[in-house]
């Protein structure tokens, strides 16, 4: 135990997977707490610490470890889209998104958590894209198989166009596709194209379908003594519609819930966003996360 200088012993007595208490070496137990046949483990020569945390991971990265080449955050992301398990160069190819059971999901959540709690984390936060509440059931399965603490945030998003949000739109898009007949080699679409301006950005039907699978994780799911917390995750501040944020914040509030999302990651999605901002007379990440309330929910969220 810290000490004014150093560290002092103490014995510790553990019930029912918690600390129950904590009293001088060898002292006798209060009556409240004695145990017929505590079994005793000698940590002498050892440091007790509290678990570590591991704060942000994507669990079902697990299956694409050193698959792919170290590129810049933008590049890489596209290429581990396509290829995780459920991307259209998946385990079924096109058709790999429709296909692919929830027991992936429950695998890679297995593998997080002994790796997690092989490097001292008894507590992991994963932002997991999830398709359907299946998905959510296999990563629950998966977590309290392996007994560590989980907080589980359905990373999802209300864009009109699931993954483009990583992509650059270029002005003259078209003409460039056009001119190389959608088989460029320099952009980051499918087959090299580039990205064009013709989109709608956000979706109603989408927005609605993500908060109503939010509240169906939390009813279905959430069971923090139990160890598992359903976290609130819209995939970044920047690619969520107002409308999906405040939905995200009235969640936080009614169920009393984490939440956690992406802001800024690398320097190229500072000058896009900053651009962005400036064209479209939009706000900052943290003025938007304001704006609908969301980080006005940060003192709900001390359990960690």
């Amino acid at each position: 135990m810290p000490a004014d200088s150093g560290y002092t012993r103490a014995d510790i007595l553990l019930a029912h997977g918690k600390i129950a208490h904590i009293g001088q070496p060898r002292a006798p137990l209060p009556p409240s707490l004695e145990a017929p046949q505590p079994l005793t483990i000698d940590c002498t020569e050892r440091m007790v610490l509290p678990g570590f945390v591991n704060a942000h991971t994507h669990s079902v990265e697990h299956w694409s470890h050193g698959l792919i080449k170290p590129l810049p955050l933008e590049l890489w992301v596209q290429q581990l889209l396509r290829h995780e398990p459920r991307g259209v160069d998946g385990w079924y190819g096109p058709d790999s998104f429709g296909k692919v059971p929830a027991d992936m999901i429950k695998i890679s959540a297995i593998l997080c958590g002994v790796e997690s709690m092989l490097s001292g984390c008894s507590a992991v936060l994963d932002h997991l894209f999830v398709r359907n509440l299946d998905d959510m059931a296999a990563a629950v399965e998966g977590y309290k198989a392996v007994g560590v603490r989980a907080f589980i945030a359905p990373m999802l998003g209300d864009e009109s166009r699931q993954y483009d949000n990583y992509i650059p739109k270029v002005p003259d898009g078209a003409e460039r596709n056009r001119k190389c007949a959608r088989r460029c080699s320099c952009a980051m679409g499918p087959g090299g194209a580039f990205r064009e301006m013709a989109d709608a950005m956000y979706s109603e039907e989408r927005t609605k379908a993500a908060l109503e699978l939010w509240e169906e994780a939390v009813k279905r799911f959430h069971d923090p003594e139990g160890g598992i917390e359903v976290v609130i995750g819209p995939v970044t501040a920047y690619s969520a519609s107002p409308e999906l944020l405040r939905g995200a914040s009235e969640l936080r509030k009614k169920y009393n819930l984490c939440g956690h999302t992406h802001l800024l990651e690398t320097r190229a999605q500072v000058h896009l966003r900053v651009g962005h901002a400036w064209r479209h007379r939009s706000f900052g990440g943290i003025t938007r996360l304001h704006a609908s309330i969301y980080l006005h929910c940060m003192d709900v969220c001390k359990r960690m």
